[in-house]
């Protein structure tokens, strides 16, 4: 079991949002909503670079990432509180064993302060950054490290993701697809994921995908 982090364990993209806004604010278009669910489950770089050179701005993509970093540390660290729910969700995986990783397209530094602050940072078997890889979503490769780290075949890995990207990487890598939908993805096409699910705990109805019976 592979799961994005934001905006599948924790309800980071209204705080990315938020920073994304005011950065490019700054540069004299403040994005909207519409304009910013285009890059859902992009990395840093990939996002500002695909920005500066549709809206023009003078700048680069590392400036644009200087300038997010410390506003969007401040919402997430206001923000997270430890999830008992989602903890217990990971340990019953683990109890039927399923090996689960989190193979998010933020910097590892994100991903451990929200693990972290989750409280579930040392329960994944694998944790795999954007940083560490070639290619971005919609590309494969975040999937295919994280099913190399937790030594599992693509072919027997779901992902549960929140972005057409995540989806379309999921697929491109030979998995089963999970699209969660939230407000953040709301009215964005999904049609090619294979299942969709309204809350992350619903993942336990659909274990059968590995050959294990839903108890209790």
């Amino acid at each position: 079991m592979i799961f994005d982090m934001d905006g599948v364990l924790f309800d980071s993209q209204p705080l990315h949002f938020d920073a994304e806004r005011r950065t490019t604010q700054a540069f004299g278009h403040a994005m909207t909503d519409p304009e910013l669910k285009e890059y859902l489950g992009w990395t840093e770089d990939a996002f500002w670079n695909a920005v500066i050179a549709r809206f023009g701005f003078k700048t680069t993509a590392a400036e644009m990432r200087r300038m997010k970093k410390p506003i969007f540390e401040g919402l997430i660290r206001k923000s997270v509180r430890k999830d008992a729910e989602l903890a217990s969700l990971i340990d019953t995986l683990r109890v039927r064993g399923v090996k689960t990783a989190v193979a998010s397209s933020s910097p590892m530094e994100w991903i451990n302060i929200i693990l972290s602050g989750l409280g579930v940072r040392d329960k994944f078997d694998a944790v795999i950054s954007g940083e560490s890889v070639a290619r971005s979503k919609p590309a494969p490769d975040i999937f295919l490290a994280a099913a190399a780290a937790i030594d599992v075949s693509p072919k027997d890995c779901m992902v549960v993701e929140d972005a057409p990207a995540g989806i379309t990487a999921a697929n491109s890598a030979g998995m089963y697809s999970v699209a969660l939908l939230n407000r953040s993805n709301d009215g964005l096409d999904f049609s090619n994921s294979r299942r969709r699910i309204r809350k992350l705990p619903d993942i336990l109805d659909l274990t059968d995908f590995f050959g294990i019976k839903k108890q209790g």
